[in-house]
């Protein structure tokens, strides 16, 4: 299936005083020709709860919330350097168009912890992976599969969000671009999430 992001609905989740990240993400957005992209306040749990409380919530209700199909991206990502507007992906799964090397392979986040699995010239099957800043889903039925036990997974266990989201790739066929259009632009994650898969 040909998409072309640019016709996506379009959601960056972002903390409503990110000033300088906004800033960055509009100017992002704007020179990619995104048409329709939308910013949710993401909910703030500061001095609260951990941080990841407040990540998982803001993906639940901004997919709660959504029009689909759509695109759900946080606030941190820069295009990589591989990127293309119009992407040739499979439509019965989520893809991810950002790419994280950190996953669940051996039961607990880890570098090299995921499992990429050859499907096409351009995409392949992905299992474990703990990543969430770069979202393509097709439709709310398939991203239900995932967002609807978010709130569940971080309150029974008291792990983030995306650990949810890397076990529910073994029940759930879960694509990833071989040549990922984002990566996060963070001191933190830049070096595991800015590379290609083969």
């Amino acid at each position: 299936m040909e998409v072309d992001i640019r016709e996506i609905n379009t959601y960056v989740i972002s903390l409503h005083d990110a000033v300088e990240r906004r800033k960055k993400i509009v100017e992002m957005l704007r020179m990619m020709g995104i048409k329709q992209w939308h910013f949710f306040n993401a909910v703030d749990v500061r001095n609260k709860f951990p941080y990841w409380i407040g990540c998982g919530l803001s993906h639940y209700m901004t997919l709660d919330q959504a029009n689909y199909p759509c695109i759900v991206l946080e606030d941190d990502v820069a295009p990589s350097e591989w990127g293309q507007l119009t992407i040739d992906i499979p439509d019965d799964g989520i893809t991810y168009l950002g790419v994280s090397s950190w996953g669940l392979k051996n039961g607990q986040s880890e570098h090299m912890g995921v499992v990429f699995e050859e499907n096409n010239d351009n995409t392949c099957v992905v299992k474990y992976m703990t990543s969430a800043h770069a979202i393509y889903y097709p439709n709310k039925t398939l991203a239900k599969q995932f967002y609807d036990g978010i709130l569940r997974h971080m309150f029974e266990t008291g792990r983030p969000f995306d650990e949810h989201y890397a076990l529910m790739q073994l029940k759930n066929k879960t694509y990833v671009l071989k040549k990922p259009l984002y990566y996060q632009n963070c001191d933190k994650n830049r070096f595991y999430t800015n590379f290609k898969i083969g």
